[in-house]
This record gives structure tokens, C-alpha cells and sequence, in this order.
């Protein structure tokens, strides 16, 4: 007998944290969590079709951060939500400019991590007051990537099969 899908669920909330408020989207599951760290500067991410793909067999949280703030604001905030959610464990998947925070968290170790996964990490800083943080103090890519203790991997482009297969890797 063939069993029906299960809903797909996404909530959407406001979590207010230490010194920022930010938008979360987040799709329940059963293993996890996967946060997702996009990059803020290009919101046509992915992340609600990998969701899909995943949710209810993982729970995939993605908060929506700053596009004029630094990468190191964003680190900050990203460690944060973890606290908040109580979330040890958790895979990292950032893209883009968002690697850069993602790395940090991982790097400095700000939150226990299974497994950090950056997709397409952009080192160039792009022009303006988003640009800045990377501009004024770039982060040092190989001591960072050096220094993860975690499970990594960096992907040129998404693959829901890459992502699929890190998560297999990573879970204990």
C-alpha cells in the first residue's frame, strides 16, 4: 500500500536575538539541524527546494541576514541563533557571501557543529556597504579552512545529491 506524503510545513517567525531581530524560515524534521546561511546579498537561493527535498527527514532552518551587514556581524548572529534554538550538532550549508560567516562559526568554533558545507564561497568583496567587512578586514580563506575541526566540504556549485551525501556522512 502506497502511503500519502506527508505536508510540507514551513514556518515563517521573527526570533529576536542578542542586539538583532532576524526572519527564520523553518521546515520541521526528524534529524538535525541543517541551518542554512545564504548569502544576503543574493536572495534567489535554493533553500525552499532543497527544504522540500529534505523536510520531514531533516529539519532545515534558514535565517534571512543582513545585506549591509559584515561577515562578522552575520558569524555572530548565526552563532547566536544556534544558542537560542539550542542546537548542538548542526550541519552548516552556507552560499556565497554567506560561506564567509558560516566559516567563522565553524573556524572559532562559536557553536558545536557536525559539519560545515559551503557552496560557491565568494572571497571578493562586493562594492558598497555590504562589501565593507570583507573590504576592510577579508578573512585569511586557508587559516580559516585550516582550522575546522568539523567534517568540510566546498562545493562549486548546489547539488541536492552532494548535500544528500555530506548529510550522510556527517550524522551521527
Amino acid at each position: 500500500m502506497h502511503e500519502p506524503p506527508l505536508p510540507f510545513i514551513c514556518l515563517d517567525r521573527v526570533v529576536d536575538l542578542p542586539l538583532v531581530r532576524l526572519h527564520v524560515r523553518d521546515w520541521p524534521g526528524f534529524r538535525g539541524p541543517l541551518v542554512h546561511v545564504p548569502d544576503p546579498l543574493a536572495p534567489s537561493s535554493l533553500i525552499a527546494e532543497i527544504a522540500q527535498a529534505l523536510a520531514p527527514r531533516w529539519r532545515v532552518v534558514s535565517p534571512t541576514l543582513r545585506s549591509a551587514a559584515a561577515y562578522q556581524t552575520d558569524a555572530d548572529a548565526v552563532a547566536a541563533l544556534l544558542r537560542v534554538f539550542g542546537f548542538d550538532d548542526t550541519v552548516l550549508f552556507a552560499e556565497g557571501h554567506g560561506c564567509a560567516a558560516a566559516l567563522l562559526v565553524a573556524a572559532w568554533q562559536l557553536a558545536p557543529l557536525a559539519g560545515l558545507l559551503l557552496v560557491a564561497p565568494i572571497r571578493a568583496a562586493p562594492a558598497g556597504l555590504a562589501g565593507r567587512g570583507l573590504g576592510d578586514c577579508p578573512p585569511e580563506w586557508d587559516k580559516l579552512l585550516a582550522s575546522v575541526t568539523c567534517p568540510l566540504e566546498v562545493l562549486d556549485e548546489a547539488s541536492l545529491g552532494a548535500l544528500e551525501r555530506f548529510l550522510l556522512r556527517t550524522a551521527s
